[in-house]
């Protein structure tokens, strides 16, 4: 949310923090394999790890097009904000997965 409220014309200072938050933007697809592997049985572990990442991906696809329909309303940097929002769908999503700690995975 921060990087939204860089004030206008400090192209240099977004360009230096755009960095680290497309990593950390990145990041967030690291663990995806590993934890959704424990969600499905061996059979079908590939295609349901893919299936999943895929509809997120899918989900986020919108994204671009919200900030830009949101932006003619709102301005570009609260449209942008709207990022925050698919963070807090993705945190609820996950909390909402079952925990598979001590369960036996086949």
């Amino acid at each position: 949310m921060a990087y939204t409220w860089i004030p206008e014309g400090a192209n240099s200072l977004l360009l230096v923090l755009g960095v680290p938050l497309g990593m950390a933007a990145c990041g967030l697809l690291a663990g995806s394999g590993v934890f959704f592997s424990e969600l499905f049985p061996s059979r079908v572990r590939g295609a349901g790890v893919g299936i999943a990442h895929d509809f997120g991906r899918g989900v986020a696809a919108f994204f671009p097009a919200l900030v830009g329909v949101r932006s003619s309303f709102f301005g570009l940097k609260a449209a942008m904000g709207i990022g925050a929002l698919g963070y807090l769908l993705v945190i609820a999503s996950v909390l909402a997965l079952p925990e598979t700690r001590g369960r036996q995975i086949a």
